[in-house]
């Protein structure tokens, strides 16, 4: 897992990344590239932890490198600092090692908007003219 990056949006975390199985794979040595099938991640615990709470995305792409986008829920956690962790499995079942990110949530609130009242216009009745013979 390389070039990992985060940013917020209204959403949660966007997460940016770039799953590649040729890194170590070379003609020479016999060790041969996969195609990527899948990622996970996990919040504050690596997936071998017990209790993480890991989410698996079935991407199947069929190429072994590979770059995505993906959005992690940030509900529930509590403000500060945070760990990501990032890996990637390829079609040969084997789970790459995992890429950490950190991210910090503020403790800012962003204001609900407040319903307001719709604006009053002056208001013009136009009535026939009528006119008597």
């Amino acid at each position: 897992m390389t070039g990992l990056s985060t940013y917020f949006n209204p959403g949660g975390l966007v997460v940016s990344y770039t799953a590649d199985d040729t890194l170590y794979s070379t003609y020479r040595t016999g060790v041969p590239a996969y195609s990527i099938d899948s990622i996970r991640y996990s919040v504050d615990k690596p997936s071998w932890i017990t209790g993480n709470n890991a989410k698996t995305i079935v991407i199947r792409p069929g190429i072994p490198k590979y770059s995505g986008m993906f959005s992690v829920s940030i509900a529930g956690l509590a403000p500060g600092r945070h760990t990501l962790f990032v890996e990637a499995l390829d079609n040969s079942g084997a789970w790459g090692p995992p890429t950490a990110i950190f991210f910090t949530i503020s403790e800012e609130v962003t204001p609900t908007p407040e319903p307001t009242e719709p604006p009053v216009y002056d208001q013009n009745y136009f009535l026939p003219l009528i006119e008597n013979d």
